[in-house]
Order: structure tokens, then sequence, then C-alpha cells
């Protein structure tokens, strides 16, 4: 019997620091709900879990992303809608003042007004904006589009075979730097990945006047190309106005396009951020029900660690009472 060394107290310590330890674990995975709390828990584990991790809170940013494209495409083409009201009108009177009963005063009062008309297709060019970017002065449009809308043949070209659509070569309007969203590619870039380049692009082509055929220059040099003061001419703002009017009508049904498949897209980015975290979840997440059946059994095995080593601690006093016999 020896008492400078109590082996089974010392034993029973150390199991019971053990059982003290998972008994920790487990009241910390029950209170977070996590299986891995930190790299000692699962080392591997949490690698996984982190990567997976960085892509969910991508995939819900690039929804973010997607929501948002589809408010820059919504306000773009409502701008737009307003334009075409416009053209509408200025087809109204081409169509009116092509009939022959109006004298030179009646057209020189329609065109006051074709000249506001075409003042406000240009404000609206102008004044479009999202964030502070200018939408529809060709900021962001396609540059593999060198022209714009081809100007319509006259009364001799149509009724010939050989009639040829000339196409003007105007420059777009260009605003501060803001319009220019990305000046080498053209057009803007939507990130809707979770990853690097997982970009789509999209196009909004010029809007202003020169732009849709109704005028060469801009501002105080510009000259409308629709003339309403003779029967003739009205006639030829017709086709001038159709070929606008196409033009706004084809931009604005790209963009409707663009929308749809956004929409598509942020609803396939949202399954896939569920199904990921689903994922994670059976890599992370603490088992509660099992947790708990380990929780009480650890919780158990410490309590009757605690009791044994109290136990231990007592054997040095048989010595004292073989001593005290002396």
């Amino acid at each position: 019997m020896i008492i400078n060394h109590n082996i089974s107290a010392i034993n029973a310590h150390r199991v019971f620091n053990i059982n003290a330890e998972n008994l920790q674990k487990s009241i910390e995975k029950l209170s977070s709900g996590l299986r891995i709390n930190k790299g000692l828990d699962d080392p591997a584990g949490l690698a996984v879990s982190e990567k997976m991790r960085a892509q969910i809170r991508g995939l819900h940013v690039s929804s973010r992303n997607a929501q948002d494209g589809i408010s820059f495409l919504q306000t773009a083409e409502g701008w737009m809608s307003e334009t075409t009201e416009i053209l509408h009108r200025m087809r109204e009177l081409a169509v009116q003042t092509s009939n022959g009963i109006y004298t030179s005063e009646d057209r020189q009062q329609i065109q006051v007004e074709i000249e506001q008309l075409v003042d406000e297709v240009d404000r609206i060019a102008s004044q479009a904006e999202y964030n502070g970017m200018r939408l529809l002065k060709g900021g962001f449009k396609n540059p593999n589009v060198k022209d714009t809308v081809a100007a319509a043949p006259t009364t001799k070209e149509a009724g010939s075979n050989s009639a040829m659509r000339v196409v003007p070569k105007l420059e777009p309007g260009q605003g501060t730097p803001n319009d220019l969203a990305n000046p080498p590619d053209g057009g803007v870039a939507l990130h809707i990945g979770p990853n690097m380049d997982q970009r789509e692009k999209i196009y909004i082509e010029n809007m202003s006047a020169a732009a849709l055929g109704l005028a060469d220059g801009e501002d105080k040099t510009r000259k409308l190309k629709v003339d309403y003061s003779s029967q003739d001419n009205a006639n030829q703002a017709i086709g001038k106005i159709d070929a606008a009017l196409n033009y706004v009508n084809k931009q604005r049904a790209d963009l409707g396009a663009y929308q749809m498949r956004l929409e598509i897209t942020s609803r396939g980015i949202d399954v896939a951020a569920e199904n990921l975290q689903s994922a994670e979840s059976r890599v992370r997440d603490t088992d509660m029900a099992l947790e708990m059946v380990q929780y009480v059994r650890t919780k158990i095995l410490t309590e009757s660690s605690a009791s044994l080593l109290n136990q231990a601690n007592m054997k040095p006093f048989i010595v004292k009472k073989l001593l005290e016999n002396m």
C-alpha cells in the first residue's frame, strides 16, 4: 500500500476529464444545433461545409442580381413604351396629313406638334436613367450593331424592283461617362452565378431621335427628317415612322425576352441554393435525437467518474488509520 502515487485516483481523474470534455462538446452541439462548430470537431467536414457555404451565399446574391437586372430592364422598357406612344401619335398625324384636304397653314401647325414630339423622344432618351446611368443613349448598345433605323424608300423607290433602302450611319448620342458601363464590349454584364466569369450580357440600343431616323444631329444642330409640310412628304413620313416603330418594338421584345430569361434563371438559382443548403446541412448540422442520446450517456459517465474519483481519493486515509494504531 502506497501514498505517494494514488494510481486509482489518477486513472479516475483522467477518465473524468475525458468525459467532462465530451459532455462539453455535446452541450455545445445541442445549444448551437451544429455538429461542426470548429475545425477540431471534423476538419474535413468543416472544409467541405465552408466551401458549400461560399457557394450558397454566392447563389443568394446571384438571385438578387438577377432580380436587379429585371428591374433594370423593366425601367428601360417602361421608358421605351412612352417613346412608342409618341411614335403612334406621329404616325396618326402622318396619316392624317397625307390627306389632301389640309391647307399649308394647317400643315404648319401640325409640323409644330411634330417638332415637340421629336423633342420629347430626345428628352426621354436623355433622361431615362437607372442608378445614375442613362439607359437609352447608346451606352449599353451592342457594338456589333453598326447602323440604326433604315430610311424608308421614296414612293419612286418603293415602286421599283431594284429599290434599295439607305441605312444612315449615325453616331449614337453620348452622355456622361456613366453611360458606358463596359466600353470595350458594350452592353451591361449581369453577374448571375456564384463563381468567377458567370455573367450574361444584355444590350439596349440608342433610342434618340437621330438613332430612330427621325432627325439628323442633336440639340440645336438637329434637322428633322420627318416633314409634314406637303401631302407627299407626310406620306413618306409614314414609312419612316414605321421603321422607327419596328426598331423600338424589336428592342422592347428583346428586353422582354431578357426579363423572361432572368426570371427563369432566378428560379433556377433559388432551387440550386436550396438543394446545396440541404447538402450542407447534412454535413454540418447536429442530429438532435442522436446527440441527446450521447449527451445523456456522457453525463452519466461524467457523474460516475466524479463519484469514483472521490472514492479513489479516500484510499490514502486507510494508511492514516494504520498509522493511528501504531
